[in-house]
């Protein structure tokens, strides 16, 4: 039992495990589709109101898990403890290096996953991972053995897709949901592509552009995916 699920093992039972929403951003407030002013881009904060993930131009990410705290008998403490046991477990097989902190571990080394924040607030606990790659946050969960929800994330560019002959099997739109052409979409070599099965909310470090058409977009830098499906995400 991983992180994602910790917290219905250690506090016993959760009414829920919360609901994607839209990316909220620093000035409190959400965002729609029609908003004419955007943040700068590369800029926003990534400060989820719900479960979420949010993946850099360099292939880090951050996972952010939010659920029900209200019982009086949930342990922050408790579940910080055995946080941190797991992360240090993680890291020490990955990389030996048996720390849960950044600040902890020594300042030439990197940890493949560390807690950026764990925080109890308005019965609500939120619990935000910084990975160095998708792989090492899909594998402290254990998100690939999951029948739904996330099950894998894949950080690439259009400029390494043209040099590995890759291309695009689905249809693909811009925010206004209308269609783009695959040709059109490879030729924009200096944009990110993020690669998701299954459901989440993604915040990515700059404007979508494209996307397949079974995402759905929310704001400039965010979209919801569906479960049981791969999405992509072609971003600026």
């Amino acid at each position: 039992m991983k992180i994602k699920r910790l917290v219905a093992l250690l506090l016993v039972l959760l009414l829920s495990v919360g609901t994607l929403s839209a990316c909220k951003f620093g000035d409190g407030g959400t965002t729609t589709q029609e908003q004419t002013e955007a943040p700068p881009i590369k800029d926003a904060p990534f400060e989820p109101t719900e479960s979420a993930i949010f993946v850099r131009d360099d292939g880090t990410m951050v996972g952010a898990e939010i659920t029900d705290f209200s019982k009086d008998y949930y342990d922050l403490a408790e579940l910080k403890t055995y946080v941190e046991g797991l992360v240090k477990e993680y890291n020490q097989k990955k990389a030996g290096l048996e720390y849960a902190y950044t600040a902890d571990a020594p300042k030439e080394k990197k940890l493949p996953a560390s807690i950026s924040k764990l925080e109890a607030n308005s019965g609500k606990v939120m619990l935000m991972l910084e990975c160095q790659t998708p792989a090492d946050y899909i594998r402290i969960n254990d998100l690939d053995l999951t029948a739904d929800g996330l099950r894998a994330v894949t950080k690439t560019t259009i400029k390494e897709m043209n040099s590995e002959g890759k291309t695009f099997d689905v249809k693909l739109v811009n925010v206004k949901g209308e269609s783009v052409t695959v040709e059109q979409t490879l030729r924009k070599t200096d944009y990110h592509v993020v690669i998701v099965e299954g459901a989440t909310v993604l915040q990515v470090q700059g404007e979508v552009k494209y996307m397949s058409t079974n995402v759905t977009y929310v704001d400039y830098d965010c979209v919801k995916t569906p479960a049981g499906e791969v999405s992509y995400i072609i971003y600026r």
